[in-house]
């Protein structure tokens, strides 16, 4: 009987080791989870900033486009009617 109380004595202790490492890993865990969701979350940031400049930079150039396309399309009238002017 004696031999055997040691022994869950023992058991127990070793128990809680287990159980402290487990809470310890966890913890890191945690910590590590939480650094990764702020680094997703500056990266995300980034990205939309960087999305919006895209998407001015296309505006321009679509404007441009257009504005090619017409002047293209009314070189004709455009210089009789500058000639027409004089």
């Amino acid at each position: 009987r004696e031999e055997l109380e040691s022994t869950r004595v023992e058991l127990k202790h070793e128990i809680s080791k287990v159980d402290d490492k487990i809470s310890k890993v966890e913890t890191n865990l945690r910590e590590e989870i939480s650094k990764v969701d702020d680094r997703i979350s500056k990266v995300e940031t980034n990205l939309r900033k960087e999305i919006t400049k895209v998407g001015s930079k296309f505006d321009k150039i679509q404007w441009l486009i257009v504005a090619t396309l017409l002047t293209v399309v009314f070189k004709d009238y455009l210089l009789s009617f500058f000639s027409n002017m004089q």
